[in-house]
């Protein structure tokens, strides 16, 4: 099983979403659309994320490129 795709390089993911909805993807595994995301993300693991962490990670996950495809 995979886990999401939330790196900008997939249009279906982050790229039109904004930070507040990135996380709650991140925490919650609900899309903004409402359809739930497939684990094995550490959704619960990502609910305890200090915000300033959480800003940093948003961050980061928004650097990444689409591999494989």
């Amino acid at each position: 099983m995979l886990s999401a795709n939330l790196t900008p390089g997939n249009p279906q993911g982050i790229v039109k979403w904004t930070d507040a909805q990135v996380r709650q993807a991140m925490t919650t595994g609900v899309r903004p659309d409402g359809r739930r995301l497939v684990p094995p993300m550490a959704f619960d693991w990502y609910r305890t994320v200090r915000d300033d962490d959480m800003v940093a990670l948003i961050a980061y996950v928004r650097t990444l490129k689409l591999i494989g495809h």
